[in-house]
């Protein structure tokens, strides 16, 4: 897996790449690219700058759009609290054409899986556990037209690093909402 501070410029790379090979044609013309944006999870939100801020860095002739999708409230779990209609969300993106589809949460990237597969679309994605939550096998094989990091980490592998690095501490609080695939862990 890669370190969060090197994820993103090389995440950025592979997506420029991907999308040049399955978009760009050889014409004289420059092309246009947009790229749609689905993060309903306001905790998340600096993902998405990552994201962006990487895609503007290396998009020096600014031919890339990208068509983020406002959502309000928080879409951890499905059904979301608050505004944001995943499905809804979705199918507005891909209804704009968009060339590739970036999702952040576990929710929105099973959800755009199915619609971007069906589309041919490229889905690059940030979650917490995309393999256990069925949306990959592999982290280094991802297969299908997708690939993505996973954001977070393990707990278990956390809980064993702050006990190898601090081994005097006797109490931890772990804010988590236990309704959740994460909080079984």
């Amino acid at each position: 897996m890669l370190k969060q501070s090197t994820a993103w410029p090389t995440m950025v790379i592979l997506i420029i790449l991907t999308l040049c090979t399955s978009s760009c044609k050889s014409t004289d013309e420059p092309i246009s690219l947009d790229v749609g944006l689905l993060n309903p999870n306001k905790a998340t939100q600096a993902i998405s700058k990552g994201f962006i801020d990487g895609l503007r860095e290396y998009d020096q002739d600014n031919r890339i759009n990208i068509i983020e999708y406002p959502c309000e409230g928080s879409c951890v779990v499905d059904p979301c609290e608050g505004t944001c209609d995943i499905d809804s969300a979705l199918q507005e993106l891909i209804g704009r054409n968009v060339s590739m589809l970036f999702t952040v949460t576990t929710p929105a990237t099973k959800k755009a899986r199915v619609l971007a597969g069906e589309k041919n679309i490229p889905l690059v994605f940030a979650m917490n556990d995309p393999i256990h939550s069925g949306v990959i096998n592999s982290l280094a094989n991802p297969g299908g037209n997708l690939t993505g990091i996973q954001i977070g980490g393990s707990v278990p592998k956390s809980l064993e690093w702050l006990i190898t690095i601090a081994p005097s501490v006797e109490h931890i609080v772990v804010p988590i909402k236990f309704d959740t695939k994460a909080a079984k862990q």
